[in-house]
């Protein structure tokens, strides 16, 4: 079985590589913790 369909997909478009850092954000009238995660590159 070929499971190398699966894997392409993630290391094409829309891959999440860039780090964003943990910080605070005032949301909806109140303050809100965000997590350090990860986002797609600019186009």
């Amino acid at each position: 079985m070929d499971m190398s369909i699966g894997f392409t997909r993630n290391t094409t478009v829309g891959a999440k590589t860039v780090p964003v850092r943990q910080y605070r954000r005032f949301r909806y009238g109140e303050w809100e913790d965000v997590c350090h995660h990860h986002r797609s590159p600019p186009r």
